[in-house]
């Protein structure tokens, strides 16, 4: 339920007329944004390796 009310309200639909309170909105959206968020956090990993000797992070390359 979380992921289609946070779609719901990124699209601009006004969910009080969903039929929820605003407790249980804010609860529910709160999971959406969290859940947004590692998503983000595991893109971004996937975007870098880290040296195991150094500990430097290089950029990965896809192939051309």
């Amino acid at each position: 339920m979380p992921i289609e009310l946070g779609e719901l309200r990124e699209e601009g639909f006004d969910l009080k007329l969903a039929g929820f309170s605003d407790r249980e909105l804010a609860e529910y959206l709160r999971e959406f944004d969290t859940d947004l968020e590692d998503a983000d956090t595991e893109a971004d990993a996937a975007e870098t390796v880290r040296c195991l000797k150094c500990g430097h992070e290089f950029p990965v390359e896809s192939d051309p």
